[in-house]
């Protein structure tokens, strides 16, 4: 069965959907022969195309110009030609994953209009912004959330990130439909993947990551994260590969976002961003650069975890010691590119530690005040102490022994952090 929302946005019928939410889709497990499911499984393989993608998104919303400026169909081709060869898509996947695209491409093209029809947003100064970044598993979502409660500071939440078209009005928040449709999206994930919240948590009126507005340009390493999509992964991590057109619609839309609604600076937060810090530094000079770090061999395995519970809801066939070979490839390539960034920009980086943001973390927070410049306040102390009241640490379950059910142990796994771990002593 299709989901309300999918219907409703008309993406498999008729229904035209011009505001309405991105159709994230869904595809409950067919009660039919297995050949009906092969067939609905072709024809959406076959869909899987930008061309087929940006006519729906296009009769959905009445706009056009779906692909311009920082090449955005030949991200999604070659992201469609990965899906559709090397994913695995269940039937289920696919549905759901042709929601997203038709979805994502729907936001693009009310962000252009937005921006065309508004002139006044592109030339809106942009708070001054702080960048956490740090390799999954290593705090930076605590440090988000921490940072965000800040009055002074603005952090877009989750739903802003996902509708971030028309420009969020904060005196309207209260009945904005956006953070509703939110929240249904939160509902269907947590029942496809109910392992995801535990680790980690989401809410429609939280900050949330910047993978959200970089998918509206279709190149984000999230997606090789999500999807097992190798010739994807390679073609956006080549080191030719020029990211700074996408970091300029990015800050479009930070532009958009922030432009009824400013804040003294702006708190951003995404790990693939490590893997781009030449082309982010040079849409924002002006940025300061959190990176946070741990130590690689608890990060892998709660990071291989993470990834298989997203992977799962898409997938049947997600093989736990290919998750961590990816990512113990990915990883290092990641962590090196950053340094040779920070080797020529070494002001623009504050180091944080995992270990002492979780055993004294208003006095960790404090010094990273002092390192921003940013003046301190008692306000901004209580209200961090009440969140962290209010969002107490899960416990979970040790996972040194994970690394051997991978087919990896911590001193192999150590070798290929080597640089890393002894330039930051982690």
């Amino acid at each position: 069965m299709v989901s309300n929302l999918a219907l409703s946005c008309g993406v498999f019928g008729p229904a035209e959907c011009e505001v309405g939410p991105v159709p994230w889709g869904g595809y409950e497990e067919m009660s039919t022969t297995g050949s009906a499911q092969n067939s609905v499984r072709r024809w959406l393989l076959e869909q899987l195309t930008p061309e087929s993608l940006a006519h729906t998104a296009e009769r959905i919303t009445g706009l056009s110009d779906a692909y311009t400026e920082d090449r955005p169909r030949e991200a999604l081709e070659v992201l469609a030609r990965s899906l559709r060869e090397e994913a695995g898509l269940t039937t289920s996947g696919l549905l759901t994953l042709r929601a997203h695209l038709i979805g994502t491409l729907m936001t693009r093209m009310r962000v252009q209009r937005d921006l065309r029809t508004l002139p006044e947003i592109s030339s809106a100064p942009l708070p001054r912004p702080v960048f956490i970044v740090g390799v999954l598993r290593t705090g930076t979502t605590l440090l988000h959330h921490l940072l965000a409660q800040d009055p002074r500071a603005r952090a877009p939440a989750l739903w802003e990130l996902m509708f971030p078209s028309p420009p969020p009005d904060p005196r309207a928040h209260e009945t904005d439909t956006r953070v509703r449709w939110t929240d249904e999206y939160l509902a269907e994930t947590f029942r496809r993947m109910p392992d995801l919240f535990a680790l980690h948590p989401m809410e429609s009126d939280a900050p949330d990551e910047c993978q959200w507005l970089m998918r509206n340009s279709f190149q984000t390493g999230n997606y090789a994260f999500t999807y097992r999509v190798p010739t994807y992964g390679r073609w956006i991590g080549r080191a030719d590969h020029d990211m700074v057109p996408v970091y300029r619609f990015y800050r479009a839309q930070l532009q958009l976002l922030t432009w009824r609604s400013r804040g003294e600076w702006i708190v951003l937060k995404d790990p693939f961003h490590l893997s781009h810090l030449d082309a982010l530094l040079s849409v924002f000079p002006n940025a300061r650069i959190l990176q946070t770090h741990r130590d690689p061999a608890k990060v892998v395995p709660s990071a291989v975890r993470i990834c298989a519970a997203v992977r799962s809801a898409y997938s049947d066939a997600v093989a736990l010691p290919e998750i961590a070979q990816l990512w113990i490839e990915v990883l290092p390539a990641m962590l090196d590119r950053a340094q040779a960034t920070r080797e020529r920009a070494p002001d623009r980086f504050v180091d944080v530690y995992y270990d002492a943001l979780m055993s004294d973390t208003m006095r960790e927070v404090r010094r990273i005040y002092e390192a921003l410049e940013v003046e301190w306040s008692l306000e901004t102390e209580r209200r961090m102490l009440r969140w962290l009241e209010n969002h107490p640490s899960p416990k979970r379950a040790p996972v040194h022994h994970d690394l051997e059910a991978f087919g990896w142990t911590r001193e192999r796994l150590l070798e290929r952090f080597a640089a890393y771990c002894k330039r930051f002593a982690v």
